[in-house]
């Protein structure tokens, strides 16, 4: 189905309000910031994501609807830009994270904004920050047409673009249009959850809850598995290296009670490990985890 005018037009005028609550919030970690002209296009995704190669790439959801995944995506130069640096710089891993803060801080100039227009608070779930070729989410992905924002300026005095992917239900929902949602979007954003396709209230939180708020709860982390032949097993001892199924600087799964919930990054906090939430794992895909070990 395709992005109607009318959500069109109401997007783009919200822009100003959403860029302008981005440069309040990151303006601690850049100076010269304006992001002033912006471009709102229904377009499928083939000719949304044409010649944008690799960049930072932020994917995220609000958290009352998880489902629905949007991206926004800066491009090298603009995170060259970001780093405020006068020499040339290479754009890799290292200055990602170093400039993390910064991309935090753009997804929460737009939760401002968005819960501002919407009337009521918006949080960010499942925040990605990766170095990469743009891909979109396969909710968006599969989408016939995604709602693209376009958005050019200046940090620090050189010419930046980000650019800002949503589903037509999202802009349409930000914009106060009621919509049907289709087999990609099956959740719309209501006051206090997610309701589902036909209404159904299951998921939203029940004050029934609060009985059981106090049970202790068994929360790991787990680095990675391997799978091993017995051989192989008895022959460990001191000194043996055993390699597992994650990359360095992979994300690592956070459990509660043995099932998948989370997934976050190490990090060490006066002399003990901590474990940074980056990710909370879908609705769907815990179900399709509590399938397979069904």
């Amino acid at each position: 189905m395709s992005v109607s005018p009318e959500i069109i037009e109401k997007f783009r005028a919200y822009q100003p309000q959403v860029w302008q609550s981005v440069k309040r919030v990151i303006t601690d970690q850049v100076d010269q910031f304006s992001l002033d002209d912006s471009n709102v296009e229904g377009l499928s995704t083939a000719e949304a994501t044409r010649g944008l190669a690799t960049g930072v790439q932020i994917a995220f959801a609000f958290a009352n609807a998880p489902e629905d995944n949007m991206v926004v995506f800066l491009p090298q130069l603009t995170v060259n830009a970001l780093s405020n640096r006068d020499e040339a710089i290479t754009l890799d891993d290292n200055l990602v994270a170093e400039l993390r803060s910064t991309f935090e801080g753009v997804v929460q100039g737009i939760c401002l904004a968005i819960g501002t227009i919407l009337d009521e608070p918006m949080v960010a779930s499942g925040l990605q920050i990766r170095l990469q070729d743009l891909h979109l989410p396969e909710s968006l992905d599969r989408s016939e047409e995604v709602v693209k924002v376009s958005t050019s300026g200046t940090v620090n005095g050189q010419t930046v673009q980000v650019f800002w992917f949503l589903s037509r239900v999202a802009a349409a929902t930000i914009c106060g249009e009621s919509t049907q949602s289709d087999e990609g979007n099956p959740f719309k954003l209501v006051s206090g959850g997610v309701e589902g396709r036909h209404g159904d209230p299951s998921f939203l939180e029940d004050a029934s809850l609060e009985i059981i708020m106090d049970i202790p709860l068994e929360v790991s982390v787990e680095l990675g598995r391997v799978k091993m032949p017995v051989k192989d097993v008895l022959e460990l001892g001191p000194g043996s290296i055993v390699e597992i199924d994650k990359a360095a600087g992979e994300p690592v799964d956070v459990l509660v009670n043995n099932r998948l919930v989370a997934r976050g990054e190490v990090v060490v906090i006066d002399d003990n490990f901590g474990v940074r939430i980056t990710e909370i794992v879908s609705l769907q895909e815990r179900l399709q985890k509590l399938n397979e070990a069904a």
